[in-house]
């Protein structure tokens, strides 16, 4: 186990680090004090290396901890988890070449499917309501422009 905490640190650290390198160009905070474009990956970036840290310091400061666990990289749960994973990959891709709505009407059903819920009516209507309160909140409280499709531009 406490080979696997490192790995988890040591590649937390350098997620976070990755973070703030491919952020560094980007607008911080404006005239008036309104928070730009690096705020949120600054914010994520610390929150990797800071959590990466802390996780060393547990594997070197008190390794009795985790000492008798094991891990099974291959069990039901964890396949679970890497294929959740994967959704999530490909709901990335789906945002660019589909746009928000359709990419989330189809992500949010699958993810749900995932998590054990079997009713596609209780599904299909808490996509609606996130695509819904999503698209209010962005597009008309915050002015924010949602993702589009390719083929629509």
């Amino acid at each position: 186990m406490k080979k696997y905490n490192l790995v988890v640190a040591a590649v937390s650290v350098l997620l976070g680090l990755l973070i703030i390198y491919l952020s560094r160009n980007l607008a911080g905070w404006d005239d008036n004090g309104v928070p730009g474009e690096n705020y949120w990956p600054s914010i994520i970036a610390y929150l990797f290396v800071g959590l990466g840290v802390l996780q060393f310091l547990e594997v070197w400061l008190s390794p009795h901890i985790n000492k008798d666990k094991t891990v099974d990289l291959g069990s039901a749960v964890v396949r679970k988890a890497y294929l959740a994973a994967a959704v999530s990959v490909v709901y990335g891709g789906l945002l660019t070449a589909a746009g928000f709505v359709l990419a989330t009407l189809a992500f949010v059903p699958t993810m749900n499917l995932l998590m054990g819920e079997r009713r596609l009516w209780a599904s299909a209507l808490l996509a609606v309501g996130v695509v819904g309160v999503i698209y209010v909140f962005f597009a008309l409280v915050f002015n924010t422009t949602l993702p589009t499709s390719v083929f629509l531009e």
